[in-house]
């Protein structure tokens, strides 16, 4: 686990076992989550990622945590695309929100 604050570090334990393509797309995901956490929810704000090369394709599971409950904000003219652009890079998305929380979780294969 790093702290949202630790980006470079996040950036350096994926590069390792993936390759240029997956790590820009690891970078995009984690920059537009820590984005919309840091923008609509509150803090503090965590970054979790487990990599896995187990089948022969490289796989990231990212999770970005935060203390503020998912309002589920439409898109605006000033942003809002971040979340699609999320959806369109991840296998997959999951957001787990209550009153106290939102987790969103994305998983990256390539």
């Amino acid at each position: 686990q790093f702290p949202a604050s630790d980006i470079e570090k996040l950036l350096d334990y994926v590069s390792a076992p993936a390759g240029a393509a997956l790590l820009d797309d690891v970078a995009i995901v984690v920059s537009e989550l820590v984005g919309n956490a840091v923008r609509h929810g509150q803090p503090p704000v965590r970054v979790e990622v487990v990599a896995d090369n187990g089948d022969g394709s490289h796989v990231v599971h990212l999770v970005c945590h935060d203390s503020g409950p998912w309002d589920g904000t439409p898109p605006r003219p000033d942003g809002g695309r971040g979340f699609v652009l999320v959806r369109g890079l991840a296998a997959e998305v999951l957001v787990d929100a209550d009153s106290s929380h939102t987790s969103v979780r994305a998983t990256i294969i390539r």
